[in-house]
């Protein structure tokens, strides 16, 4: 009986010993900063992709003083913004919001807008 005590401590010690040194995932810790966007005015439907550089691909709309939208993006290089490079602009580009425009991309590299 005592062997068979002794048996299920041990078991118990080596099974913590385990799971609380070896098994677990290290923590990682999350930086958030203040970052000014890129955008001119007023924009919606902010979306932000991590490209497989590791840079950030921020695309937005924005409402045109004449009517209709421009669909926007911009590159996040290191500390800096590229310049603002415009998808589609026009009276035709509606905002729906069960509908938005994204970017995604694809596996060569090359970067697809998605939009209606």
């Amino acid at each position: 009986m005592n062997r068979q005590i002794h048996k299920a401590s041990l078991l118990v010690i080596i099974t913590a010993t385990i799971w609380t040194c070896g098994c677990q995932r290290p923590v990682r810790s999350l930086r958030v900063e203040q970052e000014t966007p890129p955008v001119a005015g007023t924009s919606l439907v902010p979306q932000a992709t991590r490209l497989s550089s590791g840079r950030l691909l921020v695309s937005w709309q924005r409402p045109l003083e004449s009517g209709g939208y421009s669909f926007e993006m911009a590159i996040r290089n290191g500390k800096s913004w590229s310049e603002v490079r415009t998808f589609a602009s026009g009276k035709n580009l509606s905002m729906f919001t069960a509908d938005l425009p994204a970017v995604v991309e694809l596996p060569n590299g090359n970067l697809l807008a998605i939009g209606s």
